[in-house]
């Protein structure tokens, strides 16, 4: 986890660098004692010159489900104007060729894409790194190799590679994916793929461009069909008047208006609950509530009303220019807003993910205990589901090793009764699992567990499934129990 968080700031903060012979440079400690030369004219905005390059989307999988294209731009941001000095630049792209492998200061644009959604998203990103020789190998633990080129194994079962196409890193699938296509083995986005009509949306102006397949979302199923939507596009331009985003949904024309009035119904009740929101909080004691929950609601009613959809043809738009924040504050605000909410979203999506094992295992035993009971309930009375066990296996995973998991292997699963559902995990895993059994005959019940401390703070999640005999003498589950799923 902490190499994938480390990799990410580098590529943020070292992406503001800028490259040699860009005219730019990285600003030193000695930089800040120097008086200006002369007085500075108030910043402009950034030209819309740079523009996301369309070779990015070379690399992605033709089966990707979506994608999200970051031009150079878009990486620097802010970060351009702290650090600017050649001497610092030289230190950090020396320091990264010894410490990873690869200069990742020179990372001029970045492409994630999604190959699947179920039974968790497996994504990988590619970063562009000019210059990329065929030599730079990463400097990491080995997780072998595919097709030839080597895999880097990173923590949360994250792998990386070097491409042609750049420095590859996700899912282990969809980094494989991504090098098949690199090597010309897999078909990459083409015309008549939905994905594929993003090449005509990057325009000069875009700094990110997201999009998604929205029937492959099974969250969006229901809405998807009923509505007629197939893609959904967001955009963040750069202008002078500001930083814009946009939101197009393309669908059939005869039911825009019905997606529409969908929307703009959602945006109504949000403003309801803000309004509700802020009238609890300015009739509390606690002022700094209602501060926040005025500015909080009038921010967001201005927001609602330019963002209104409006429809034309067979596409739905949502629009907002964002406030220009300007100076330190300004940085702070966004930094503070990053920090408050993408890093937290992204741990909760990393502790999804690892909460799939125990739900495909659970899933795993349930399919066994059935099969167990078909062969077995001839014995009529005399049948009981196999006994119970203790944990296995018997020490939780966290603190287990490097990756806070169990090292896997059937030792840990070698009592009689996960023997005779021939349930063990040979790879690495976070959970303990655990089967309790009881009554014989039309008693018997059986009840599957799994335990793991996602974040080693003491605090386990834990999922369990129990099941019994119907008065058919059939066996059913109840609904997969979870508690505490995100610890």
């Amino acid at each position: 986890m902490q190499k994938a968080i480390y990799l990410t700031t580098v590529l943020a903060l070292a992406a503001g660098c800028a490259t040699p012979g860009d005219g730019a440079r990285c600003r030193t400690p000695a930089d800040a004692t120097r008086p200006p030369a002369a007085a500075a004219r108030p910043a402009e905005p950034p030209s819309p010159s740079a523009a996301p390059d369309e070779a990015l989307l070379d690399g992605v999988p033709g089966s990707a489900l979506g994608l999200a294209v970051l031009n150079r731009a878009m990486l620097a941001g802010p970060t351009t104007s702290l650090l600017q000095g050649a001497a610092l630049r030289s230190a950090l792209s020396s320091y990264l060729v010894r410490a990873v492998g690869v200069d990742l200061s020179a990372v001029d644009g970045l492409v994630a894409y999604v190959v699947a959604f179920e039974p968790r998203p497996r994504f990988a990103v590619i970063a562009r790194v000019p210059g990329l020789g065929k030599g730079a190998a990463l400097k990491a633990p080995s997780a072998g190799n595919h097709r030839g080129v080597p895999l880097a194994r990173l923590d949360d079962g994250l792998v990386a590679a070097i491409a042609p196409t750049g420095v590859l890193l996700g899912e282990r699938e969809a980094v494989e994916q991504g090098i098949d296509v690199s090597q010309k083995r897999r078909p990459g986005l083409a015309a008549g793929t939905t994905l594929a009509a993003v090449r005509r949306e990057l325009t000069s102006d875009v700094l990110l461009l997201a999009a998604l397949d929205m029937p492959s979302a099974k969250e969006l199923a229901a809405v998807t069909q009923q509505l007629g939507l197939q893609l959904a596009l967001l955009r963040v331009r750069q202008s002078r008047r500001g930083t814009s985003l946009q939101v197009d949904v393309d669908g059939d024309p005869q039911r825009m208006a019905g997606a529409a009035q969908l929307l703009g119904g959602g945006m109504k009740m949000a403003e309801s609950l803000l309004r509700k929101r802020m009238e609890t909080a300015t009739n509390g004691a606690n002022v700094a509530e209602g501060v926040a929950a005025i500015l909080g609601y009038y921010h967001a009613v201005g927001f609602l009303e330019e963002a209104a959809p409006k429809v034309n043809g067979g596409r739905l738009t949502s629009s907002y220019v964002l406030p220009r924040l300007e100076g330190p504050i300004g940085l702070m605000a966004v930094a503070g807003v990053l920090a408050a909410v993408a890093v937290p979203a992204f741990i909760k999506y990393l502790r999804r993910a690892k909460a799939v094992e125990a739900k495909e295992s659970l899933a795993s035993l349930q399919r066994a205990t059935a099969a167990h009971y078909a062969a077995g309930r001839k014995k009529g009375a005399r049948y009981a589901f196999p006994t119970s066990t203790g944990w296995a296996p018997e020490k939780p995973c966290c603190g287990a090793g490097d990756q806070k998991k169990c090292p896997g292997g059937k030792e840990a699963f070698a009592h009689q009764s996960f023997r005779a559902l021939d349930f063990a995990l040979t790879e690495p895993h976070y959970y303990q699992y655990r089967i309790t059994s009881t009554g014989r005959g039309k008693r018997a019940a059986i009840t599957l567990e799994a335990r793991g401390d996602l974040n080693c703070n003491g605090k386990p999640s834990s999922y369990k499934v129990q099941g019994k005999l119907d008065a058919k003498g059939e066996l059913e589950f109840g609904e997969l129990e979870a508690i505490d799923p995100l610890e």
